[in-house]
């Protein structure tokens, strides 16, 4: 189903710096890239707290890593910061994720 109605996303994670020669740092970065599909929050879902009326939903394939709170979320050309991650494991193995995302 994702793969038929979704649309491709990267996420983009600092995994530290590395030091060069002359004394200057990189950051050093891994992305990952899947298929999600975006699904806003309803209004009734929205507290004003833990969900804002800017945050929007994602649900994406399971990757070789896990989705990181803080990790940059790319979809649609649109860039966000994931709030949080939800692993879906019905038997214990995940299936999907469930992605909270502010711009």
């Amino acid at each position: 189903m994702l793969t038929e109605y979704g649309g491709q996303f990267s996420i983009e994670r600092n995994t530290g710096s590395i030091g060069n020669p002359d004394g200057t740092v990189t950051p050093n970065f891994t992305t990952l890239t899947g298929v999600a599909v975006n699904y806003p929050y309803q209004s009734r879902e929205i507290d004003g707290t833990n969900i804002l009326a800017t945050d929007t939903r994602f649900c994406a394939e399971t990757l070789e890593l896990a989705p990181l709170v803080g990790d940059r979320f790319t979809f649609g050309g649109i860039t966000y910061r994931i709030k949080n991650v939800e692993s879906i494991q019905p038997s214990g193995v995940n299936i999907i994720y469930i992605i909270q995302a502010a711009r």
